[in-house]
C-alpha cells in the first residue's frame, strides 16, 4: 500500500458522515472569529513581534482548512486541515522556547523531538484514537513548555492554567465523538472546534503577555 492509500484508509471518521458534515462545518467557522479577535487584540495592544503578528492569519488558515475538510472530506482537504494547525503549534512553541532559552540549537532540537513524536501518529504508524493521540502528544509537550515558561514569566500562570484545562476538555470531546453516535447523532467533534478556537485565542493572548513583560523588563522592542 502506497503512502497516499495509507492516508486515505486512515482518515478520521466522525458521527457526521458523508461528503458534507453540516454541524462540523458550521462549527469550523468559530476559527474565523478567533482569528478576527486575535487580530484585533494585536492591533489594540500594538504588538510588533513579527512571529506573533503572523498567527491570526494562520488561525484563519485553520478555519479554512477545517471548513474544507468537513465539507469535502478527502486526503487533500485533510492536509488542508492539519497543516495550519501544525504550523500554529510549532510557531507558538518556537516563540515560547525562544523566551525560555537563548540557545537556538536547543530550541530547534526540542521542536524536532516533538515532530518525531507526532509524525508516527500522523502517519497512523501508531494507534491514534481517530487522530486524538497526536494532539495528546502535542499537548503533553506543550504543558512542559508552558510550565518552564511560567518559571520565567510568573505573570502568565493563569493563562497557562486555563489553556491546559480547556485543552483537556476539548480533547475529551474530540475523543468521545465516535463513541456517542447512537446517543448524539451529530457527535461531539463540533465542541472540539468551539473549545479549540477559545484555546487558540488564549495562546495568542499568552504570547502577547509574555512579549509585553519581556519588553517591559528588558527595554528592548522585539522582532521575532
Amino acid at each position: 500500500m502506497g503512502l497516499l492509500e495509507a492516508f486515505r484508509e486512515n482518515l478520521p471518521v466522525y458521527c457526521e458522515r458523508g461528503s458534507f458534515q453540516p454541524v462540523n462545518t458550521a462549527s469550523s467557522l468559530v476559527f474565523f472569529a478567533s482569528a478576527f479577535f486575535s487580530y484585533r487584540l494585536l492591533r489594540r495592544r500594538r504588538v510588533k513581534n513579527r512571529l506573533i503578528c503572523i498567527l491570526p492569519y494562520v488561525v484563519a488558515g485553520i478555519g479554512f482548512g477545517s471548513v474544507t475538510w468537513h465539507s469535502i472530506p478527502n486526503v487533500l482537504s485533510n492536509l488542508a486541515d492539519t497543516v495550519p494547525i501544525t504550523f500554529f503549534v510549532f510557531l507558538s512553541y518556537f516563540y515560547m522556547l525562544s523566551r525560555i532559552v537563548r540557545n537556538r540549537v536547543f530550541v530547534w532540537g526540542v521542536l524536532f523531538l516533538i515532530a518525531s513524536i507526532e509524525i508516527p501518529f500522523l502517519l497512523e504508524a501508531l494507534p491514534s484514537l481517530n487522530g486524538s493521540m497526536r494532539y495528546l502528544a502535542v499537548m503533553v509537550s506543550g504543558v512542559f513548555i508552558c510550565v518552564a515558561l511560567t518559571k520565567r514569566f510568573p505573570e502568565v500562570f493563569i493563562y497557562v492554567l486555563f489553556i491546559v484545562l480547556l485543552s483537556v476538555v476539548a480533547l475529551f470531546f474530540r475523543s468521545m465523538d465516535f463513541m456517542v453516535c447512537k446517543v448524539l447523532p451529530v457527535g461531539t467533534h463540533f465542541l472540539w472546534h468551539v473549545f479549540g478556537s477559545v484555546i487558540i485565542y488564549l495562546i495568542i493572548l499568552l504570547l502577547v503577555k509574555v512579549e509585553e513583560t519581556r519588553i517591559k523588563t528588558s527595554g528592548f522592542s522585539a522582532s521575532i
